[in-house]
């Protein structure tokens, strides 16, 4: 893993295909391997075929092996992949690929906390957006105050199809501009498992 990270890595989330045509998503790539969320564990460490959709109409194949493994909860896994070879057109590919994205890779690792929809559970469904969070705690905008001292329960969606609930306590509540309001709340009880995906893919944006 060390070694892997001598190589910039751009923070991007693409389609992965590997083995038997499973299915995941990266978490980061860079020229010698990438980081991947599966919802299988990896068993076998023999080398594999893997394949990446860079962009739309554009692969990335090359032979992978995996280097380290970690579980994130029951049914979520992280593991990197070391790329052991592949050919001189894919590495153009990659190489042109990773250019264009590792120049805008500190602004996104600074922004993603903002961007995390929250679905919040209060009288009726109601959305709202984050504006920052970490594993104490966020703060949301919302349409209408949240109520002091009052447990709301709380659906986070970390990215698409990944999402962990929890209950958190409102702290405070400040109008802004425009009859929106911003709500400071902390987190009441939130599973072990929850707790640890957040921090998980929290780390990934640092």
């Amino acid at each position: 893993m060390k070694e892997q990270r001598r190589y910039p890595r751009a923070l991007v989330r693409l389609p992965v295909i590997y083995g038997d045509q499973d299915k995941g998503q990266s978490k980061d790539i860079s020229e010698k391997g990438l980081c991947l969320f599966t919802r299988k564990e990896f068993i076998n460490s023999n080398p594999f075929d893997i394949i990446v959709e860079l962009e739309k109409g554009l692969l990335f194949k090359a032979k992978s092996q995996v280097q380290w493994r970690a579980t994130i909860s029951s049914n979520l896994y992280k593991t990197g992949l070391e790329f052991l070879n592949y050919s001189t057109e894919y590495e153009k590919f990659l190489k042109e690929f990773l250019l264009k994205h590792l120049s805008v890779t500190k602004e996104r690792r600074q922004s993603y906390r903002m961007l995390l929809d929250v679905v919040v559970n209060y009288a009726i469904q109601a959305k709202a957006k984050t504006k920052n969070i970490n594993s104490n705690g966020l703060c949301l905008f919302t349409r209408d105050p949240l109520e002091e001292g009052k447990i709301q329960q709380l659906r986070i969606n970390l990215e698409q199809n990944i999402s962990i609930q929890a209950f958190a306590k409102v702290v405070w509540n400040k109008k802004l501009k425009n009859n929106i309001y911003e709500n400071g709340l902390s987190f009441w009880d939130i599973e072990d498992s929850s707790l640890s995906l957040l921090k998980n893919h929290l780390d990934g944006f640092q």
